[in-house]
């Protein structure tokens, strides 16, 4: 996985990671996640993920077979999409959360990350069945903040502390581009009532744009890493100049920053053999600017934008 980072005059800073699909280590680390599941009480029977797991076993038969000009005659792209880049989610909250001592888990959140329709194009918001995966999107960040050294305190809404600080994190899944705006309120209002209970609380704004980007079960058919990097630039920073503006006019003033975040899944060329990569975007937005009255808050989310960025993976995740 490559990770780059950068810093733009609109004051945006930035992750790629890209990690190739090795179909073997992935399903072993998925069986492992099945195993431990099982280890602390939770059952997979019958869930969203019993069935990835099957589908991945499935997949990864096919490639073993080299029988994998039959495998699109099984599976659509839009369902190889589903499956491997569900699977690089579920690892990520596994390798957060493997080593947590029991008591600390949160396993009603663990629980319910399994469950919902095998494809996200099947989620209805209002019949409540996106709330598994929202719930996966939700551990799939504090995973990430916990892989940064920060102290997570709480996973109803994912909480960590930083310097004197306790952040609040809004995690939203972007269903309808008519619900941006609704979305970026609704959590800008959550972060205010939690600073009720504590003052000296700052918020982050964390939202997946897979599904308003228009690739969502798409597989990208690109040259190398470098084309991925610059499709993915485009399609975040197009969404931020669109609707930056919801966030950077947010009256609460302890609303840190945005981040966007968005996954996709490519075949690149520059090889031998074409290899599957899954890629995801990470900008974050930060809100203050560099100037007198903002720069302790600027400064703030500027060095947490650091500790992020310095995440290194774990088995290329």
């Amino acid at each position: 996985m490559n990770i780059k980072m950068k810093e733009s005059k609109k004051r945006n800073s930035g992750l790629h990671n890209f990690s190739e699909i090795k179909l073997e280590q992935e399903l072993s680390i998925l069986e492992q996640l099945s195993q431990w599941l099982s280890r602390i009480g939770i059952n997979i029977d019958g869930t969203r993920f019993c069935k990835l797991l099957e589908l991945v076993r499935d997949i990864d038969h096919h490639y073993r077979s080299d029988k994998t000009s039959q495998l699109s005659m099984k599976y659509d792209n839009a369902t190889q999409w589903v499956a491997l880049t569900d699977v690089t989610t579920f690892i990520r909250v596994f390798l957060g959360f493997k080593d947590i001592k029991s008591h600390d888990l949160p396993r009603a959140k663990l629980k319910e990350m399994l469950d919902g329709p095998l494809l996200p194009w099947n989620e209805s918001p209002n019949s409540g069945n996106s709330h598994a995966r929202n719930t996966l999107f939700e551990l799939e960040m504090a995973a990430w903040f916990k892989r940064a050294e920060l102290a997570v305190t709480s996973y109803d809404d994912v909480q960590f502390n930083f310097t004197e600080h306790t952040f609040n994190v809004q995690c939203k899944r972007i269903h309808s581009s008519r619900r941006i705006g609704d979305n970026v309120a609704i959590a800008a209002d959550q972060i205010t009532k939690r600073m009720d209970k504590l003052p000296r609380t700052k918020g982050l704004i964390c939202l997946c744009i897979d599904k308003v980007s228009g690739k969502e079960g798409m597989i990208l058919e690109v040259d190398s890493h470098n084309n991925i990097s610059y499709f993915l630039e485009q399609i975040a920073r197009d969404f931020i100049i669109s609707y930056r503006h919801l966030w950077q006019g947010l009256l609460n003033i302890h609303v840190l920053g945005t981040f966007v975040i968005l996954n996709a899944l490519a075949r690149t060329k520059d090889r031998k053999k074409p290899m599957l990569t899954h890629c995801r975007r990470t900008i974050l937005d930060i809100i203050p600017n560099n100037t007198l009255y903002q720069q302790r808050d600027y400064k703030l989310v500027k060095k947490l934008s650091d500790k992020l960025n310095s995440v290194k993976p774990i088995a290329g995740f």
